[in-house]
């Protein structure tokens, strides 16, 4: 078994130079070795050194063997055919904390679940290279006492599941404890799918969960790829698989991690917050990043630079029981930038849309948060034939619940209502775009405003849009123009428009209207403060000037109207 270790050293490309005398191992018996049962023994080593490279200092081979742990030294045959899994719960049994358990290159079949409650390093040749194919359930790190801080770095493996949508791939549990700590595990280029048949044959197989992190704090996954099963079409998922669970736990960050036909992309529940996701993808999903049944406190997460192509919600942070002035638990100070959002298409049950090819009610982004912001976002529905986004009651954001959010740059392209904030309050919502045949005009050109809110929304239809109760201009020497909307405090019920005509009248119209038509007659008012008066012209009064009387006039309907007569003040 020893000479495996030396295979790995020629393999680095490094002369080996062997001082004094080696006796080799005996052989295991062949029937241990198809058990995987027990521990080769190494033989007597202890007088052996090895250099790797002239000159260089001679280090004990038992010490150059015992970097790595071996899973071939105890029994594994990686032939894609013989039961590894003891042989590999040994080598992990013998590795130490921080140890490296090593898989060379080949394809081990594993019968039952593996667990081990000691924090080892997995590391294979390359998630092409190194496939571990789980006939059951996967494998388990399970860190329930404090081990001081170590961490497991698993990487360059394949885990395929040779089970129809039942177990979990990876299970990383760590011991929760308070201040800093370094990342409890690090994921590097692994592949999470189903036994690849190699025939051609359609792939069957899928995991239930490809990973789940329980209190795994700091934890960071990079160039990770997850395949669910093989579909005719995105419609009827047969489990509810989830791509990555994460629970309880805090910091935690996915790049670049890539997931496809999966259920849920991303399910974060529990004591969950400051989590990033940068760069990746979720494709063919119902739900992208779901955020379910939260703890307080759950703020913080951080999502830039991913696409979403879902059929369902690109991302779902619940709402809490009641409305939005006593939501206890609303997430607060959430991102989300530079994401792009496509709905995909539906087939077959779940397919309730007005054409029968989509899901009603899709959003690219539910949340129910606060003091959050979104931004620099592309939202598009591109479904053919009859699709009818507004008639499905679409939205491209829905702030649904919390207050004090801000969104900005956002393009949403034939998603029904762009922005709904209804449920939420006192938001900002600037540089909107909404364009699309059927975008929902009934509601403010692509835009349903919560009580406070202030929007600058572009619709095909009506333009560009300036809404508030109350907007306020100003420069440094003070305030220059505020305008107020509404007879009452929260009321907006009158509206004063500035409007131009054509061209050979030049001249600019304003007209005072009611937004609701409730209210057909309104008056023109020029109000002063104080004692000061109303005043027209060009002129610089010196003076307080007296009103002396009013003209009466009559408008083009035939009503009253007076205009003030002030002293001459040139």
């Amino acid at each position: 078994m020893a000479t495996h270790h030396i295979d790995k050293l020629l393999s680095e490309g490094s002369p080996i130079i062997v001082h004094d005398t080696f006796r080799a191992p005996a052989p295991a018996p062949a029937s241990a070795r198809a058990a995987g049962a027990g521990t080769v023994e190494l033989g007597d080593i202890g007088n052996a050194y090895v250099t790797t490279t002239e000159g260089g200092a001679p280090r004990p081979l038992v010490e150059r063997f015992h970097e790595y742990i071996n899973v071939k030294d105890y029994g594994a045959l990686a032939d894609g055919v013989t039961d590894d899994g003891p042989a590999i719960a040994a080598a992990i049994e013998v590795a130490g904390i921080g140890q490296t358990v090593y898989f060379p290159s080949g394809v081990y079949q594993i019968g039952s679940a593996i667990v081990t409650e000691k924090v080892v390093s997995l590391k294979g040749d390359g998630a092409r290279s190194t496939e571990l194919v789980f006939l059951q359930e996967g494998l388990t790190i399970r860190a329930t006492t404090d081990t001081g801080g170590d961490t497991a770095v698993i990487s360059d493996l394949a885990f395929l599941a040779k089970s129809m949508g039942t177990y979990t791939g990876l299970t990383l549990e760590s011991h929760d404890k308070p201040g800093p700590k370094p990342p409890a595990f690090i994921l590097r280029n692994l592949k999470f799918h189903g036994f690849d048949t190699r025939f051609g044959v359609q792939n069957k197989y899928e995991w239930k969960r490809s990973v789940c992190l329980d209190n795994a704090d700091k934890s960071v996954l990079h160039s990770i790829f997850i395949y669910g099963k093989e579909r005719s079409s995105v419609d009827n998922y047969d489990t509810n698989t989830i791509g990555v669970e994460v629970n309880n736990s805090t910091g935690v960050v996915f790049d670049k991690v890539d997931v496809y036909r999966v259920k849920t992309g991303f399910l974060v529940s529990g004591q969950s917050e400051g989590h990033s996701w940068v760069n990746g993808v979720v494709v063919a999903a119902n739900v992208g990043v779901h955020f379910h049944e939260l703890v307080t406190p759950s703020n913080n997460f951080s999502i830039r630079g991913v696409h979403y192509s879902c059929e369902k919600y690109g991302i779902w942070m619940e709402s809490w029981s009641g409305g939005y002035g006593d939501r206890s638990f609303v997430s607060k100070f959430n991102n989300i930038s530079s994401c792009f959002f496509l709905q995909r298409k539906c087939e077959g049950s779940r397919a309730d849309s007005t054409s029968g090819i989509a899901m009603r009610e899709y959003c690219a982004i539910r949340m129910s948060t606060s003091y959050s912001t979104i931004s620099d976002v592309a939202i598009l529905s591109n479904l053919s034939g009859d699709f009818r986004p507004d008639l499905d009651h679409n939205r491209g954001i829905y702030l649904d619940g919390g207050k004090y959010n801000i969104i900005s740059s956002v393009l949403c392209v034939q998603s029904g209502l762009a922005v709904d904030t209804l449920s939420s309050k006192n938001n900002v919502v600037t540089n909107v775009v909404s364009e699309g045949e059927y975008e929902s005009i009934a509601s403010g050109g692509g835009l349903a405003k919560g009580p406070g809110d202030i929007s600058m929304v572009r619709s095909k239809e009506k333009g560009w849009e300036l809404t508030s109760r109350n907007v306020l201009f100003s420069v440094d020497a003070g305030p220059v123009l505020k305008l107020l909307n509404g007879a009452g405090k929260d009321q907006a019920v009158n509206q004063l428009e500035v409007f131009s005509t054509d061209a050979d009248k030049r001249w600019v119209g304003i007209r005072a209207s009611s937004v609701d038509d409730a209210y057909p007659d309104q008056d023109i008012a020029l109000l002063s403060s104080g004692a000061g008066h109303v005043r027209f012209g060009r002129f610089s009064p010196t003076t307080s000037a007296a009103i002396t009387g009013s003209i009466e006039i009559k408008d083009m309907s035939g009503r009253v109207r007076k205009l003030a007569v002030v002293e001459d003040v040139h």
